[in-house]
């Protein structure tokens, strides 16, 4: 990366600052915040300040994750609340169905019972 991408920034623009992570002889090297110009007087001499940014990229997946998984929680009661609308507004046409044929078993038995008018 630093021979495709840097070197040519620094040869065109006279500096580079940019995130990148490199590979040594023992694996990859996190990934570092740089900034890399040539030296004073020196165009063969490039100086390079770079930091550790692993910790901050590991700190913004788990914040990612968070906010996905609190967006789940919120679909989740969204439809916890649509359903119980949903049952509420079956219930209530159904209860007073059921309260209307009760009315109507209990008039009709009442009638059958009551005794003959003379």
């Amino acid at each position: 990366m630093l021979r495709e991408i840097v070197m040519p920034a620094v040869a065109r623009y006279g500096s580079w600052s940019g995130e990148l992570a490199t590979h040594g002889h023992h694996g990859e090297i996190p990934a570092q915040r740089g900034a890399l110009t040539p030296r004073a007087g020196a165009a063969d001499h490039l100086s390079l300040l770079n930091r550790d940014i692993s910790l901050r990229q590991a700190a913004e997946a788990q914040a990612r994750r968070h906010q996905e998984q609190i967006a789940h929680a919120n679909r989740l009661a969204t439809t916890g609340e649509l359903a119980s609308n949903i049952a509420h507004e079956l219930n209530q046409p159904l209860g007073h169905h059921g309260q209307l044929c009760q009315w109507r078993a209990d008039a009709r038995s009442q009638t059958r019972s009551a005794p003959p008018a003379t």
